[in-house]
């Protein structure tokens, strides 16, 4: 258990320190992607725009309590 709570204060770490540079990267790849996938492409807009939403909606919550 005390393994997985690490992993998962980890992931959190991450997204929150690069959520906005995912989303960076996804907008610079899915008009790329666009053509040939369409799906694809906003797939990775989606992930990208959760990505930094994430660490937005955590600092957030972070203030607040």
């Amino acid at each position: 258990m005390a393994q997985a709570r690490r992993f998962g204060m980890g992931v959190d770490n991450f997204m929150r320190a690069n959520g906005n540079r995912i989303r960076d990267v996804a907008a610079t790849i899915a008009p790329l992607l666009a053509p040939e996938n369409p799906a694809l492409a906003a797939g990775v807009a989606t992930i990208g725009q959760g990505a930094a939403s994430y660490g937005q909606l955590r600092d957030a919550l972070d203030r607040a309590g």
